[in-house]
């Protein structure tokens, strides 16, 4: 039985760490931004998407199901471990080539595909990544401690290191070393914490079974990054690197944020299994309403804050040169929003089991995006990309809510009729401290605390619900 305090150590665990490490990320992208120029940054933003989907063919689905199979059979955790392990090993090695085939075949400079070899390296030590493992044992402190040693040492090693342009390359081979010793690390808990081995499996019958049940999850995940992502392969090859470096700097930002949804939703999702499995409805029902409450909490005041300062904040993340991605950013960040709601149907889905489901609708979207973005781009550019990101978004929320309402029912029009008036205090705030020409960083602090006043002072969460969560046992 979970209990409201064991929800919150993760939460916090996991949440903490997400923050860091996002954080820490999203600065070391705006150093390296101001020292490369607008195109060489487009062409490393390049080959970072393209290396996106080679990633998740290495990660195979095993990221949602393997979690699931842990949360359900604990005692098979070698097993288990082991065959995903062995599959994505093999994996790793075919999309290295394949990467390399591309590198070598690609007519771009020679800095374009030294870039692109170095990150594909990058899926070797992927292939040993066991987060699931830990999420499924809900044992997420270990994932905190991965995720800040990955991010950390490229942060530490980018700065000291990276001076000139010249200096490109350092970028992915320091992401290479924080990934090598942030599985390093999993291994070792795995190994002499949790006293487990590795037992490879190949041939195996199970890898047949575990491919087949892997494969939604891998194809959904594919599905989902073609609408936040093909948009920028496509600026690449049909626009300009330049562009493409305008509209990466929005994305980057973009990222960052949705990145936080990590935050609710991975300690959240095994209770969403746990819950659907043991037919406790009123629990289920109980958990999703919170989770729904906790994401207008947050992406309501992102994306409207991030509206009202969107030029400012990018001329402070990465430069005057980069002023024009304020555009790009506004449109984006109602994708964030929609994102953000769309995200517990997402994960409520594949929890429930749903993930065939989940998989026709992304690529029901994914395919509205691809079309569009190859019919729009070439004509007009990167606003172009930002609209139809949004759209296929639309098309996510709509359909997985549907389907999502069959099991539990639930929506976000009460919540968001709730934080209507401290966002508008917060929106007020911002404008008046633009007007009077107030420090960027300040008005955002500003806004931050005039919010959260806000929401306490309008009763969107009380001060018992606050002590709650933390009195529970």
């Amino acid at each position: 039985m979970f209990t409201i305090k064991s929800i919150t150590k993760n939460f916090l665990s996991v949440g903490l760490a997400n923050l860091i490490s996002q954080f820490v990320t999203f600065v070391t992208v705006a150093y390296y931004a101001r020292i490369l120029s607008v195109s060489l940054f487009g062409k490393l933003s390049l080959a970072q998407s393209i290396m996106i989907y080679f990633t998740m063919i290495t990660l195979f689905g095993f990221q949602t199901y393997g979690q699931r199979e842990i949360a359900k059979n604990s005692d098979k955790a070698e097993c288990i471990v082991g065959s995903i392990v062995s599959i994505r090993i093999l994996i790793s090695v075919i999309c290295f080539f394949i990467v390399a085939l591309i590198a070598f075949i690609f007519n771009e400079d020679t800095i374009f595909k030294n870039i692109l070899l170095m990150y594909g390296i990058t899926l070797f030590p992927l292939a040993f990544n066991i987060d699931w493992f830990f999420s499924g044992l809900k044992h997420m402190e270990y994932n905190a401690i991965y995720s800040i040693i990955k991010n950390v040492i490229p942060f530490i090693l980018i700065i000291i290191f990276l001076k000139t342009e010249k200096d490109v390359l350092f970028i992915p081979i320091f992401y290479l070393v924080g990934l090598v010793i942030a599985v390093a690390f999993q291994a070792y808990i795995y190994r002499h914490k949790k006293k487990l081995g590795y037992k490879f499996y190949l041939p195996n019958k199970e890898l047949v079974v575990y491919i087949k049940c892997a494969v939604p999850f891998l194809l959904s995940g594919i599905l989902s990054m073609i609408n936040c992502n093909v948009d920028s392969i496509i600026i690449g090859f049909l626009r300009s690197d330049r562009e493409l470096g305008i509209y990466s700097s929005a994305y980057k930002i973009i990222f960052f944020i949705t990145n936080l949804m990590n935050i609710v939703f991975v300690p959240i999702f095994p209770l969403f299994i746990s819950y659907f499995n043991n037919k406790d409805k009123n629990l289920l029902k109980e958990i999703v309403d919170k989770t729904c409450k906790i994401v207008i909490l947050v992406a309501i005041p992102i994306s409207v804050g991030g509206i009202a300062l969107s030029k400012e904040i990018i001329v402070l993340l990465f430069g005057a040169k980069y002023e024009a991605a304020y555009i790009p950013l506004n449109i984006l960040l109602i994708y964030a929003l929609i994102l953000f709601m769309r995200e517990t149907y997402g994960y409520g889905l594949n929890a429930f089991n749903m993930e065939k489901k989940y998989l026709i609708i992304t690529a029901i979207s994914s395919s509205f995006n691809l079309v569009f973005n190859l019919i729009f781009i070439p004509i007009y550019g990167i606003n172009a990309a930002a609209i139809v990101t949004i759209l296929s978004e639309v098309i996510n929320f709509l359909f997985m809510k549907k389907f999502f309402n069959t099991v539990t029912y639930t929506t976000y029009v009460s919540n968001i009729k709730k934080v209507i008036l401290p966002t508008l205090c917060m929106f007020v705030s911002i404008l008046l401290f633009k007007h009077f020409n107030i420090n960027v960083i300040i008005n955002i602090l500003s806004a931050i605390v005039v919010y959260f006043i806000g929401v306490v002072l309008f009763k969107y969460v009380t001060i018992d619900e606050l002590k709650s969560i933390f009195n529970s046992k």
